[in-house]
């Protein structure tokens, strides 16, 4: 009995996949914007939080989303036309303001500009980022669940053919390694064994998606 609650204890306090992600971070993806939102969600992803240390304001993300509505304008309404927007002039704090083009819509800008920031408020609202108050100053930061998230995302659409590739090279350099000198090279033996499930995993995703194409190329008619 003691050993079942040491090992309910210590099952309980493990981080889990959703005790570090908000209640509602996939519900973005559950309607008919789900490919403008995960567009959304990559580009901020990479252009603030990927590599570089930055905190940005508000309007340097809500600019952000913009140039992905005005990249597939299709994407929100897509029985809409496509017509030409105004650039966005992000600036420090909330506040956004547009530069003037001649020939745009201003009303089509302005919607833009509102779907925008509600798409802003729904990722603040859904755990994909939050607000942080440094004095006077109010920053946008990703929560450490959400990133990795992100990451994970970010990994399946860029595909892992080209990083598993010299994959295959590190683990046989690292074997080879361990064969000449054990002694010095015996723990990258087990960097190399992780190594190698990793690219047995990708393979297996590969396998996966080629039955997929397989049912497809079936199922045709032609």
């Amino acid at each position: 009995m003691a050993n079942f609650a040491v090992s309910s204890i210590s099952d309980a306090s493990r981080p889990q996949l959703f005790g570090q992600l908000g209640p509602d971070i996939f519900t973005v993806f559950s309607g008919g914007n789900r490919l403008l939102y995960e567009r959304a969600i990559l580009a901020v992803y990479d252009d603030f939080y990927r590599s570089d240390l930055l905190f940005p304001t508000e309007a340097e993300v809500v600019g952000v989303i913009y140039n992905c509505i005005t990249r597939e304008p299709s994407l929100w309404a897509e029985d809409e036309a496509a017509v030409d927007l105004d650039r966005l002039v992000t600036r420090t704090g909330r506040r956004v303001r547009r530069r003037r083009v001649v020939g745009v819509d201003n009303q089509a800008t302005g919607t833009a500009i509102s779907r925008s920031r509600h798409i802003y408020n729904r990722m603040l609202q859904t755990g994909w980022l939050d607000e942080a108050s440094y004095g006077l100053k109010t920053t946008v930061e990703m929560p450490s669940g959400a990133i990795r998230l992100a990451e994970f995302l970010c990994t399946l659409k860029e595909g892992g053919a080209e990083q598993l590739g010299g994959l295959v090279v590190e683990v046989r350099n690292a074997i080879r390694a361990v064969r000449e000198k054990p002694a010095e090279n015996a723990l990258g033996l087990n960097k190399a064994a992780q190594d190698s499930a990793r690219f047995g995993r990708y393979l297996r995703s590969v396998l996966a998606a080629l039955r997929e194409v397989d049912r497809q190329v079936l199922a045709s008619d032609s």
